[in-house]
């Protein structure tokens, strides 16, 4: 998942699992918010 501010890439968050399709839809959702508020309360100057 890509880390992006107004466009500009800043990272990736890469999460590996133990197994394949170990992570589902709910997992995806949570990790795409928890990137979101990652984003928004570092400061990548």
């Amino acid at each position: 998942m890509l880390l992006l501010q107004d466009g500009r890439l800043l990272g990736a968050l890469d999460l590996d699992s133990p197994a394949f399709n170990w992570f589902n839809a709910a997992d995806q959702a949570g990790l795409k918010q928890l990137a979101s508020v990652f984003v928004a309360e570092t400061d990548f100057e």
